[in-house]
């Protein structure tokens, strides 16, 4: 199982390094059984939050694994 992890990074932190430690703020999406939905459902889920960056930000998916599979 994977977390989907919705964060809002700064504009001048690279999206390789912004991470839940060091975004400006992130959110918990639902759970999903592999990466490809993870990925799908994380694009599908910024299309409609209200999570919107502002100006020198920008949106980033990430799909974490879950520690007990």
């Amino acid at each position: 199982m994977f977390q989907i992890i919705m964060l809002v990074c700064a504009i001048g932190i690279s999206p390789s390094d912004c991470d839940p430690n060091n975004a400006i703020s992130y959110t918990a999406g639902p759970q999903v059984r592999n990466e490809i939905m993870c990925l799908h459902q994380g694009e599908t889920g910024i299309a409609t939050t209200a999570v919107k960056p502002q100006q020198g930000e920008y949106l980033k998916v990430v799909c974490q694994r879950l520690k007990n599979n």
